[in-house]
């Protein structure tokens, strides 16, 4: 029989895990850069963010570049997954300004919605990518709806989409690059209540997909090119 292969060194893990640090800062300033190039329409003008409640933004996955990539007036939780691709997520949207808590519904995932629920009932806001973190695509999972039922926080879609973007076909979530120097719109939909069960998660994609459409059309992929620019 062959030997078995030796287990990595703690050096080695540490080593590993530095690089992928240093690269999240290399990406985070790259996405910066980037995303300083579009021109960003909000639809309905700026979200103001609710000094009296809490938010839990919901959103598919795939378009969180350029939902990530723009400054959020006030702490905003994000849940990132214990892959080592986590890692060097974590750090980049660390260093794009967001708090990070690391957990999946495969791994950690009690723990990570618990550490949600934990910083918004600290006072931060939270961002979730709903039909994660394996899919199916387009499918909203019930995580965002627990968060903001625990919480007492208000559940609001949210949607963007560019005039012009690369996609990633090959990834299973179709990530989408906005171009340089394009239009991306957001389409932020007003706050509800929805009841952590499946056809809550049903209704609440139901919500992100028309606040998708209004993106599309906003952005002129649709029939209205209507919205708010800012600079």
């Amino acid at each position: 029989m062959p030997p078995a292969p030796e287990a990595a060194s703690p050096a080695g893990r540490t080593t590993r895990s530095r690089l992928r640090q240093l690269f999240g800062v290399v990406l985070s300033w790259l996405v910066r850069g980037w995303a300083r190039t579009w021109r960003i329409r909000w639809i309905d003008g700026l979200p103001a963010r609710d000094s009296a409640s809490r938010t839990v933004y919901a959103f598919w996955h795939g378009q969180q570049m350029a939902l990530v990539a723009r400054r959020y007036p006030g702490p905003l939780a994000t849940l990132v997954s214990l892959s080592r691709d986590g890692e060097l997520q974590a750090s980049v949207m660390h260093r794009l300004g967001l708090v990070v808590v690391r957990g999946s519904s495969s791994r950690g995932g009690a723990k990570g919605l618990y550490a949600m629920i934990r910083a918004v009932r600290d006072g931060a806001d939270a961002a979730f990518a709903v039909d994660g973190p394996r899919g199916p695509l387009y499918s909203a999972k019930r995580g965002a709806l627990v968060v903001a039922e625990r919480a007492r926080a208000r559940l609001v879609p949210v949607a963007c989409a560019a005039r012009r973007t690369w996609v990633l076909h090959r990834a299973w979530d179709r990530f989408e690059i906005p171009l340089p120097f394009t239009t991306v719109a957001i389409a932020v939909g007003r706050a509800r209540r929805f009841e952590p069960s499946e056809q809550g998660a049903v209704e609440l994609g139901e919500a992100i997909q028309h606040e998708r459409t209004r993106a599309l059309e906003a952005c002129g992929r649709g029939r209205s090119t209507t919205g708010s620019s800012e600079p």
